[in-house]
C-alpha cells in the first residue's frame, strides 16, 4: 500500500531513507527518520503527511509499540478520513493487540467513509473478514504466558517442536528461545537425533542433558553428535548418556578430546555394544576420570572383563568428586577393585554387576562413605539431591541379587553385621547352606546381630540361611515394609512375621503351586490382636490365597489398602461373599482396593463395591470376565451422599471402544474421578 507523494526533492529524499530503513528491518531508524521528516514539514500536506505516518505506523507495529502506532493511525484518519490507509493500519494494530472485535469496528468505519471505487475499500472488506475469523479463534503464541507455552512444547516430540518452529517467525522464536525447553534432550529415535543436529546451531548452547539411544539411532548420527561436541556446539553439557554405543565410536583418539572439551560434564553414562573378539582401543575407565575432573556420576557398561577396560590406575590421582559409580562387565575381579576403589575415595553409591562375592570385603575397606550398594543388581535406588548435599550417614541401602543368588551368606552377613546400626533398606536372596551345622555356626558367630534401623526388607523364604538373617530382624520396631518374593517354609515365615509387631505394609508373591492356606489364615488371625496392625496388604499370584484366606482378611482391624493380583484359587462365590461382608462390617476401614487378573471377579460382584462404606478408590486391571455394561452399571450406582467411592479406574478389562466418550460424559459423577482405558 503506497500513497502518492508530492514531488518535492527534500521530502522525497527523506521518504526514500525511511523506506530503506524499513526494508532493512531497521525499525528504530525508520521511526527516527519518519519523525524527523514530519517535524521538518513547513506546511501540512495531507498525502505527504499520511505517507510518512503510514511508514512510522509500520515500524512501530513491528516493534510492538502498539499504543504509539494507534495514535499515528488515528491521526491518519483525521487528516484523510476518505482514505482507507488509516483504517487499515488501525485495524492492524488492534489485531496485534488481540482485539479483533475493535479491529472489526474500525474496518466498518472505513467501509462507510471510503468510496466504493477506491481499491482500499475492497482491502477493508477483506481485512474485516479476516478479523471476524480471528475473533473466533485464539492465537496461542500471543494468548498464553511464556512459561505455559514452554510447558506445552516440552511435552511435544522433538521433531514436532521443529515443525512448530517452521510455522512463522514468532513460533520459531518461541520454540528455539523458550527457557528450559532444550535443557534436557532425550533422542529415543533417529528422527529426534537428526532434528537436534539440524537445530544445534540455535539450541546447542542450551543443552545440558543429552541422551542417545544407540539401538534406534544410527551410528553415523551418533558420530555427528560427537563431532558437534568436539566442535564446541554442545559445550555446556553436564549430563551425557549413550546406550548401545558401537565400540569404534568410543576410540581413544575420538573421545578423549571431547571429554576435555566438555568442561562442565558432571554425569556420564556409557553402555558399550562391544565385541570381546574385536581388538579396538576404547577409552578406559582411568582415562575417563583423568579427562573429566568434575565428574560426579559414572556409568560404564561393557561386554568385556573390567580388567580390560579399567586402564592404567597407578598413574591416576584420587578422583574426589566421583560419588556414584555403576559398573557392569562380564567379570569384575577382586584385584581390579582393590586398585580402582582407592582412586575413588568419595564413593557413596556403588553398583557392581558381574562381581565376585570375594570382592565385598575390599568394598567395605576402601569405600568409607558408601551409603547405597548394589551387588549384581543393575536397578538400585539413586542418591536424591538432598542426600547429595548432606554428609554421608553410613551404609543404609543394600540390594543383593533378586533374580540371582548370593553365593556366600557368611560374607554377606558379615557386611550387614558391620553396618547393622545404619542399614535401612535391604533386598537379598541367599543360596542354600550345605549343612545345618553351618546355621548354628553362623548364629554363634553373630549372636548380637540386630538390624536396629531397618525400615524395608525384600527377601525369599526358601534358603536355610534366612534362619541366620531373620533373628537379626526379629523384634525390629522400625521395620514397616516387608516384601516376600517366594516362600518355601510357610510355618517358619508365619513365626517370623509374628515377631514384627510394627509391620504396616506386607507383600507376598508366591508362585509355588503347593497350598498353605492354613498358615496364612493363622497369620491374619494373629494380626487381628496386634496393637499395630497391617495397613496395606498385597497378595500376588499365590495359590495359597483362596476363599478362606480372603475371608480372614476381614479380621484385620486397621487394614486400609488391599491389592490382589492373579490369585486364581479365589472362587466367584468367595469373592462375592467377601464384598458382601465388607458392606455389613461394623467399623469398616478399607479405603482402597486393586483387583488385577482375577477370573472370579464378575459384573454382579463388582457392582456391590459401590455400597461398601468408606471405600473411596477402586482400580480394576485386566479382568477378562467383566463387561463394559457391568462397569456402566457400577458407575451408575455411585451417587454423592450414598456412596463413598470418589475414584474408579478401569484398565484393559474390555475393548475401550465399547464405552463411548458420550456414555462416559453421561456417567460423569460429581466429586468422582472415573477413568476407562
Amino acid at each position: 500500500m503506497v500513497l502518492p507523494f508530492p514531488n518535492f526533492a527534500s521530502l522525497n529524499y527523506r521518504f526514500t531513507n525511511v523506506e530503506v530503513a524499513l526494508n532493512d528491518a531497521n525499525y528504530e531508524d525508520a521511526i527516527t527518520l519518519a519523525t524527523s521528516a514530519i517535524d521538518h514539514m513547513v506546511h501540512t500536506m495531507n498525502f505527504a503527511h499520511c505517507a510518512l505516518l503510514d511508514k512510522r505506523v509500520q515500524a512501530r507495529i513491528m516493534r510492538k509499540e502498539y499504543s504509539s502506532a494507534l495514535e499515528d493511525a488515528e491521526k491518519m484518519i483525521e487528516i484523510l478520513p476518505i482514505s482507507g490507509a488509516g483504517y487499515l493500519r488501525a485495524g492492524e494494530v488492534y489485531v496485534g493487540l488481540l482485539c479483533p472485535a475493535k479491529a472489526i469496528e474500525i474496518y466498518d468505519r472505513g467501509i462507510e467513509n471510503v468510496p466504493l471505487f477506491d481499491p482500499q475499500h475492497k482491502q477493508l472488506l477483506e481485512s474485516k473478514s479476516e478479523a471476524e475469523g480471528r475473533d473466533k479463534r485464539i492465537d496461542l503464541i500471543h494468548a498464553l504466558p511464556t512459561n505455559i507455552l514452554s510447558n506445552i512444547f516440552q511435552r511435544l516430540p522433538i521433531p514436532t517442536r521443529a515443525t512448530c518452529a517452521r510455522l512463522s517467525k514468532e513460533w520459531r522464536k518461541q520454540v528455539l528461545d523458550a527457557p528450559g525447553l532444550w535443557t534436557s534432550v532425550n533422542c529415543r529415535d533417529d528422527s529426534s537425533a537428526r532434528t537436534v543436529v539440524n537445530l544445534s546451531r540455535h539450541i546447542g548452547a542450551n543443552i545440558k542433558h543429552l541422551a542417545l539411544a544407540g539401538k534406534t539411532v544410527p551410528p553415523n548420527v551418533i558420530a555427528t553428535h560427537l563431532s558437534l561436541m568436539a566442535c564446541g556446539n554442545l559445550k555446556n553439557l553436564q549430563f551425557l548418556s549413550i546406550a548401545a554405543l558401537p565400540a569404534e565410536l568410543f576410540e581413544y583418539e575420538t573421545i578423549l578430546p571431547i571429554l576435555k572439551r566438555l568442561e562442565d560434564l558432571r554425569q556420564l553414562s556409557i553402555v558399550l555394544a562391544d565385541d570381546p573378539s574385536q581388538k579396538i582401543q576404547v577409552v578406559t575407565l582411568a582415562e575417563i576420570l583423568k579427562s573429566s575432573p568434575r565428574l560426579t556420576d559414572l556409568k560404564y557398561f561393557s561386554n568385556c572383563p573390567l580388567n580390560e577396560r579399567v586402564g592404567d590406575l597407578e598413574s591416576l590421582t584420587p578422583h574426589y568428586p566421583l560419588i556414584n559409580l555403576e559398573l557392569k562387565h562380564v567379570s569384575i575381579e577382586f584385584n581390579t577393585l582393590r586398585l580402582l576403589l582407592p582412586k575413588c575415595p568419595s564413593i557413596r553409591r556403588l553398583t557392581l554387576v558381574g562381581c565376585d562375592s570375594k570382592a565385598i570385603p575390599v568394598i567395605d575397606d576402601f569405600c568409607p562413605n558408601l551409603e547405597i550398594f548394589g551387588y549384581n543388581k543393575s536397578t538400585v535406588p539413586e542418591l536424591s539431591d538432598a542426600e547429595r548435599r548432606s554428609n554421608p550417614k553410613g551404609l543404609r541401602t543394600v540390594w543383593f541379587p533378586l533374580n540371582g543368588v548370593f553365593e556366600s551368606p557368611d560374607v554377606f552377613i558379615s557386611l550387614l553385621y558391620k553396618h547393622m546400626e545404619t542399614v535401612e533398606d535391604l533386598e537379598v536372596k541367599f543360596s542354600d547352606l550345605a549343612d545345618s551345622k553351618d546355621i548354628e555356626c553362623l548364629n554363634q558367630k553373630y549372636l548380637d546381630f540386630k538390624l536396629s534401623k531397618l525400615k524395608r526388607l525384600t527377601t525369599w523364604f526358601h534358603s536355610d540361611a534366612m534362619r541366620v538373617l531373620l533373628p537379626g530382624v526379629a523384634g525390629c520396631t522400625t521395620l514397616t515394609d516387608l516384601t516376600i518374593k517366594s516362600v518355601g517354609d510357610y510355618k517358619y515365615m508365619v513365626e517370623a512375621l509374628l515377631t514384627l509387631p510394627h509391620l504396616k505394609h506386607l507383600r507376598i508373591e508366591d508362585r509355588i503351586t503347593v497350598k498353605h492356606t492354613m498358615s496364612l489364615r493363622r497369620l491374619f488371625r494373629e494380626y487381628r490382636s496386634m496393637k499395630y496392625g497391617l495397613e496395606r496388604l498385597e497378595l500376588r499370584r499365590s495359590c495359597s490365597v483362596d476363599d478362606v484366606v480372603l475371608d480372614s482378611i476381614l479380621d484385620l482391624p486397621n487394614l486400609k489398602e488391599v491389592v490382589i493380583v492373579g490369585c486364581q484359587t479365589i472362587s466367584m462365590a468367595g469373592f462375592g461373599d467377601f464384598v458382601h461382608k465388607l458392606q455389613r462390617k461394623t467399623g469398616q476401614t478399607l479405603v482402597s482396593m486393586e483387583l488385577t487378573e482375577l477370573d472370579s471377579v464378575r459384573d454382579w460382584n463388582i457392582q456391590q463395591l459401590a455400597c461398601v462404606p468408606n471405600l473411596r478408590s477402586v482400580e480394576l486391571k485386566r479382568l477378562k470376565c467383566i463387561t463394559s455394561q457391568g462397569i456402566i452399571k457400577l458407575a451408575s450406582l455411585i451417587s454423592p451422599g450414598e456412596s463413598s467411592l470418589n475414584q474408579l479406574t478401569v484398565t484393559k478389562c474390555f475393548d475401550r471402544r465399547e464405552v463411548t466418550d458420550t456414555t462416559l460424559q453421561e456417567l460423569k459423577i460429581p466429586g468422582c474421578s472415573f477413568t476407562v482405558t
